[in-house]
Order: C-alpha cells, then structure tokens, then sequence
C-alpha cells in the first residue's frame, strides 16, 4: 500500500515539475514578445506533455470511437501555425480562444471523461461544467499533494 502511495506521489511530482517548466517556457516564449512561431511551439510542447502523462497512466489507446477526438488533432496543429504565417489580429484572437477549446474538448473525449455525445448541445454544457466547476474544485490539488509529499519526506528522516 505504501509502494503505490509513493509511486502516486512520484507522478504527481514528476507532473508538478512538468507544468512547472512548461509555465516556464511560455514565459520565456510570450512575455515581452509577438505572437507567431511561440504559440505553435507552446501548443507542441503541451501536446508533449499530455501525450507524455497519457502514456504514464496508459489512458492513450488507439480505439475506433476515439477517431474523432483524434481528427481534433489537425485542426488545432494547423490554427496553432497560422499565427507565425499570418498577422491578422482578428483571427489570432479567434484562433486564441479556438486552439484551447479544441484542445480541451480532444482531451476530454479522449480520456472519456464525457457522459454525454460529443455531437449535443448537452456535451457542451457537461464542457462547460468541467472547465469550470470541476477545475475549481481540484484547484488546491497540486498543494495538498505537495503537504503530503513534504510530511512524507519529514516522515522519513524521522
């Protein structure tokens, strides 16, 4: 039981110092400068990270009703490299908000953590209700999980 505490807490840590660096790079990616080849690179290395995380907990299988979330896939690539091609303020405000709605719908179909067909009016209220109740109820997550790693570690030396 104490094996699989650790090995939880392992990759809850190893994903904290993912997010951490990834928050890093868009820094150093966005601050100070214009949108264009940044976006495409931040949208590449969160597909990185999320493949990375789905491979971790093997939730990334290659199933037939999975095919649309994985069509999500060439939209959002292609929006994300119109920003170094195009300067078009209106379309990069439109692709802003476009690219991470996509992105958010391909990961909850995906991990299927939809009740609801993706094609009703009813998935995009159990969308909304993930973006937002379900966020704000784990915000204090990655917190807790660093409280138990600490007092594991004081445990330890102990």
């Amino acid at each position: 039981m104490m094996m699989e505490e650790t090995t939880a807490q392992k990759g809850m840590l190893r994903l904290g110092i993912a997010s951490l660096v990834i928050g890093i790079w868009a820094d150093f990616l966005f601050f100070g400068k214009d949108i264009g080849i940044s976006y495409m690179l931040f949208v590449f290395s969160v597909y990185a990270l999320f493949f990375w995380q789905a491979k971790q907990k093997s939730m990334l299988v290659l199933r037939r009703r999975h095919l649309f979330a994985w069509g999500l896939s060439l939209p959002i690539l292609l929006l994300s490299t119109t920003f170094p091609l195009f300067s078009n303020t209106l379309f990069h405000f439109i692709n802003c908000l476009l690219i991470p709605f996509l992105f958010i719908v391909q990961t909850i179909l995906l991990t299927e953590s939809n009740r609801k067909k993706w094609y009703t009016l009813d998935f995009l209220g159990e969308l909304l209700g993930i973006v937002f109740i379900h966020t704000l109820r784990h915000v204090r997550t990655p917190f807790s999980g660093m409280k138990e790693w600490l007092k594991s570690r004081v445990d330890q030396k102990k």
